[in-house]
Formats: C-alpha cells, structure tokens, sequence
C-alpha cells in the first residue's frame, strides 16, 4: 500500500521527481506541509484578528507586495511579509492604487466609490478589512488632514 501511494504520489502531485530520490514523496509532503503550517502559525501570531479599527485610520498600500497578472487575466497580490496572497481582478488593483498615497480608510473608500459607481461602499469595506488584516496596507501613525473633515474633503474633490 505504501508503495501504492508514493507512485500515485510521484505521479499526481511531484512529477518532477526523480524515482530514484532518497526522500519518499510521502515524507516530502509531510516536510512541506510543516513548512506551510510554520508560515501559518508565525502569521498567525504577529496579525491580531482584534484589529484598532476605526474608517479614520491613516494607512496607505503596503510596499511589500508584489502584483502579479495570471493567465486567466487576474491579479495576484502577494505579501512578501505576511506571506498572504490575494486573487482578483482589476476591481483590486483600483483599490490598491486608491492608498498608494496615504489617505483616511473612509477617505479612499469615498473616492472609490465615486469614481467608479460599480462599486459598493460596504462591499469595498469588507474587502478592504480583509485586505488590512492581511497585511496589504500598512497603518500610519500621523494624520496630514487632522483638522479637515471628510465634508470639507469631499466637497474639495467635488470641485
């Protein structure tokens, strides 16, 4: 049976094996699931899912990422720091773009969802959260706008 499954192994899931390799693909699995876990359980660790949330945090896009186009014509976001990725399509480079000068969540979620009317407020908040909780965009300690409201702030765009 053992050797069942290291040939449907070698077969199915690491083609590039050579058949006469010293680990068995049975333990190379094992090692690389371990492996994954690891980066799981470090992740895991370092992002808290009680987030300081609040729409008026200061954040912008995460230096980390690296964009990607697949053969399918999505993207893929992948964060060389937290290890998460993300697939989507154009709709997720938008948003990315929106903070890639710092900005208020509420700031660039207003903006969005006037520049493009396809887009629903609460529907970019949902993925913006789990885009931030990700790691995707960085939190800023300072705010440049401190003092002007978000009416003043969407009556300046409106101009």
């Amino acid at each position: 049976m053992e050797r069942e499954r290291n040939a449907f192994m070698r077969e199915k899931l690491y083609p590039w094996m050579p058949p006469n390799s010293f680990v068995q693909p049975i333990i190379y699995y094992r090692l690389s699931e371990t492996i994954r876990n690891t980066l799981v359980w470090k992740d895991t660790n370092s992002c808290s899912d009680k987030l300081d949330w609040s729409e008026d945090l200061m954040v912008r896009t995460c230096a980390e990422l690296t964009i990607t186009q697949t053969e399918s014509d999505q993207w893929l976001v992948y964060n060389w720091d937290s290890h998460h990725y993300m697939e989507g399509n154009d709709k997720i480079l938008q948003i990315l773009d929106q903070w890639r000068s710092q900005k208020t969540v509420r700031q660039g979620l207003l903006l969005l969802t006037q520049e493009d009317p396809d887009l629903v407020y609460e529907d970019i908040l949902i993925l913006f959260k789990k885009m931030y909780l990700h790691g995707h965009f960085t939190k800023l300690d300072h705010h440049p706008n401190k003092n002007m409201s978000t009416d003043r702030i969407l009556n300046s765009l409106s101009v």
